[in-house]
């Protein structure tokens, strides 16, 4: 027999608790934070901005822009301008309220949203 000889028990691992566990067990490691202390700040801000906005102006105001078809859906917050178009996350800027068709209906037809004042580009606000 060559080299050294085989202990019979394996050492144990230490946690950084400092508690002993065996070494068969896997080391269990607090999961990471699905998203940044800025970031969660930044969701609540735009969360009661939201909330403000539908105590304000709580039903859809598609009628008002005069997009067709009935309101259908639950209703939610547009942004008039949309990060792709010079926003910012949790910007609120200027908001509308559409039901969930209306809403759609704006992104699947930009060009006739932006006609209706409903979208707006970042060089159309400087």
């Amino acid at each position: 027999m060559s080299g050294y000889p085989k202990p019979e028990r394996r050492p144990k691992r230490r946690r950084a608790y400092g508690s002993t566990l065996a070494a068969s067990e896997p080391m269990s490691r607090r999961p990471m934070s699905r998203e940044s202390t800025k970031g969660r700040a930044e969701r609540l801000r735009w969360q009661a901005d939201r909330d403000a906005h539908l105590a304000v102006e709580p039903t859809c105001q598609a009628p008002r822009y005069g997009l067709p078809q009935p309101c259908w859906g639950v209703t939610t917050v547009h942004h008039v301008r949309v990060r792709g178009m010079g926003g910012r996350r949790g910007n609120t800027g200027p908001l509308v309220t559409l039901c969930a068709g209306h809403h759609r209906y704006v992104e699947d037809n930009r060009a006739e949203a932006r006609g209706l004042g409903l979208l707006v580009r970042r060089r159309d606000n400087e």
